[in-house]
């Protein structure tokens, strides 16, 4: 992530003041409403405090970096959450919210920039909390922003784009935006490069790949290929049914088979937590 590309997408000083403005009486709302309901959560509720409470420790980190301020390393929460086998690293917003508030008006924007560029799926807070900033944003003029921040978290999807495959997909589309990543499918991308190269470049520029195998096609093959070649790591998935087996070259991988959709989403999902340094925890 390059912070002065960010930079140049800025408004004006006094479209920064107003957006700051904007956040901040969001945030306001956010505190009152946590205030009226911690009465059913507290910090013995691991889940209900994270959910409330927590950034997860990457975006925290990638928030302060962005800022150019030090982590508090003893303000870190860590706990194994049993309930959903996960380890959960996480930061609490407040003290985060506290350095973005004493900052300038345009630090105070990248730093924001940067919270909803790892805000996709449910990672901790308030839903209507992070709906409402992101319309802010929208409002402002910051999604440009919002999307370079996010550039390392994309996840290029190689599959058949074929109209039998569209709950597939689907399913695909919700198990990496639950993780909070967000999935490429090369043909919603609007270029006019050739498309290889178009391929490449979002394969290259992604944290891993996710390439399903089902109808056999050579260019879902070629792209895992390619991503491998990279060094990215390569999630395999194909439907169960399929009338091939997977080629040879790729049989002794970790392959996620599916039934239907539902299994799909459900395993996918959760392979993601596992392989992906569990960076994002669904609290959902």
């Amino acid at each position: 992530m390059k912070i002065q590309n960010i930079k140049e997408m800025l408004p004006g000083e006094e479209t920064l003041k107003y957006f700051r403005n904007a956040v901040q009486n969001a945030h306001i709302v956010y505190q009152k409403t946590y205030e009226s309901n911690k009465d059913s959560y507290n910090e013995e509720d691991s889940v209900s405090y994270i959910r409330y409470q927590c950034v997860v420790i990457d975006l925290a980190e990638s928030i302060f970096s962005a800022i150019g301020k030090q982590i508090d390393s003893k303000e870190i929460h860590e706990e194994y959450l049993e309930e959903y086998d996960i380890l959960f690293i996480g930061y609490p917003y407040l003290n985060i919210w506290e350095v973005l508030n004493s900052l300038d008006d345009e630090t105070f924007c990248i730093g924001v920039i940067i919270f909803l560029s790892g805000q996709g799926g449910s990672m901790g807070l308030e839903h209507f909390y992070n709906e409402k900033i992101m319309r802010i944003a929208n409002n402002y003029g910051l999604l440009e922003a919002i999307n370079e921040a996010r550039s390392n978290l994309s996840v290029f999807v190689a599959m058949w784009f074929d109209s039998k495959m569209s709950k597939a997909r689907k399913s695909i589309e919700k198990a990496v935006k639950e993780n909070g990543y967000y999935p490429i499918f090369i043909d919603e991308k609007e270029h006019l490069n050739q498309i290889v190269e178009e391929i490449f470049y979002e394969i290259k520029k992604s944290k891993f790949v996710i390439a399903d195998l089902t109808g056999q096609r050579g260019g879902v093959y070629y792209e895992a290929g390619y991503a491998e070649a990279l060094g990215k790591k390569v999630i395999l998935t194909c439907k169960s049914n399929d009338n091939e087996d997977p080629h040879f070259d790729v049989k002794q991988k970790n392959t996620i088979f599916w039934s239907d959709e539902t299994v799909l989403y459900d395993k996918l999902k959760r392979r993601i937590k596992v392989t992906i340094k569990n960076e994002i925890c669904d609290l959902s």
